[in-house]
């Protein structure tokens, strides 16, 4: 008797929920049978709330979707409704998946627009309780209200992915500090009688400087860097690092400064001097020299060495490149990268770091191709997950 009475329980319980299914809109009597014939009512409830919390045209859209469903097509989305409980489960299956309805299913962000992006619909669709986020939240879809996820979609294209505003390029030292050693190679093109006095230094700045008019630093300012921006910076960086290294000429600025108004501060480039000449106050001024114009060799170098890169090498460059990418894997702790790519969905919860043996080969990691770990444009810093 008490088996009669929890069968005739749930049968009332399913019906309740194909009338709440009406009350979201949902008229396709075709829709109704299937999901009913697969015995999936409760969640197909939990699916239509999922996206009634989603809201927006998302909701609106998709109600108006399953309305225009055929029989076929009908059969097809309660079979697949809720299949997977997991994103994981589906990723092994996104190929049998992403066909027929369920190719229609992954492109309708495409239609509803701005908002939602490809494959979100379709996983909410296929995984039990998944949730495409209103848009105010941090993720992109929550699956049994706890698992979270960033969706993003390159089919069809393997460079690294767009972040969001943990990627903006303003977050970055490592840029910032590219952006002031482009500035000295601006500085270096413009004084002729370098080209003779260090040829090579001179031609490491004019290529990085070989664009027509367009301007390097201004190019790492507005976050927006070539692959062969990248690799004549590595080149001149190198070149720097051992120009400044060749010279070794200890102590030969000193700057005087004074505690009475009106007297400015005056720097003057002396002999080299070691550490003990400084200190006992013997050396030799050569002349009263301006701190700021690179004409003077001496304050050339003094401009370079200045520049972390040149002091580090593209090693430095790489550590911190790498400490940036650590920095986003934080922002985003807790939430997992689900990447849509040609042939497969990849789940990740970090990012691929530049791992070369050669420093001064990053160029090779960087950019748009599929080789490539990270790359910088529209201002917006560029990664790949780790598989």
């Amino acid at each position: 008797m008490s088996y009669i009475r929890g069968n005739f329980q749930r049968a009332l319980d399913n019906a309740a929920r194909l009338q709440e299914a009406a009350s979201y809109g949902v008229n396709n009597q075709f829709v109704l049978k299937e999901i009913k014939k697969e015995k999936k009512e409760k969640q197909f409830e939990i699916y239509l709330g999922n996206l009634s919390q989603t809201g927006g045209k998302s909701f609106t859209d998709t109600i108006d979707f399953l309305n225009g469903l055929k029989s076929s097509e009908a059969k097809e989305f309660a079979k697949g409704l809720a299949k997977y409980k997991t994103i994981e489960a589906l990723a092994g299956n996104f190929a049998s998946e992403k066909k027929g309805l369920g190719n229609v299913i992954f492109d309708e962000a495409q239609q509803i627009g701005k908002g939602i992006g490809p494959g979100e619909l379709w996983i909410s669709w296929l995984v039990e309780d998944a949730r495409v986020s209103g848009g105010s939240e941090s993720f992109d879809i929550l699956v049994g209200g706890k698992n979270k996820y960033e969706v993003k979609s390159y089919i069809g294209d393997n460079a690294p992915f767009r972040l969001g505003n943990a990627g903006a390029a303003s977050k970055f030292q490592w840029l910032k500090d590219m952006q002031s050693l482009a500035a000295t190679t601006e500085k270096i093109v413009k004084i002729p009688t370098l080209e003779q006095q260090n040829p090579e230094l001179w031609a490491a700045a004019v290529q990085v400087n070989s664009r027509a008019d367009k301007s390097s630093a201004a190019d790492y300012a507005r976050g927006e860097i070539s692959k062969t921006l990248m690799g004549s910076m590595l080149n001149f960086m190198k070149v720097a690092q051992a120009a400044v290294e060749e010279r070794q000429s200890g102590y030969d600025i000193i700057e005087v400064k004074s505690t009475q108004a009106g007297k400015p501060n005056k720097t003057f480039a002396i002999k080299p001097a070691t550490d003990q000449q400084i200190s006992a106050g013997s050396f030799e001024i050569i002349d009263e020299i301006n701190p700021k114009d690179l004409q003077s060799e001496t304050v050339l170098f003094r401009e370079l060495v200045k520049n972390k890169y040149v002091r580090e090498g593209a090693a430095g460059l790489m550590r911190d490149i790498n400490a940036g990418i650590a920095q986003v894997e934080q922002k985003y702790k807790g939430i997992k990268f689900a990447v849509f790519r040609t042939g497969g969905l990849n789940i990740s919860s970090s990012l691929m770091k530049m791992d070369v043996s050669d420093p001064y080969t990053l160029d090779q990691q960087y950019g748009g191709a599929k080789a490539a770990i990270i790359n910088v444009s529209g201002a917006i810093l560029r990664v790949r997950e780790q598989v």
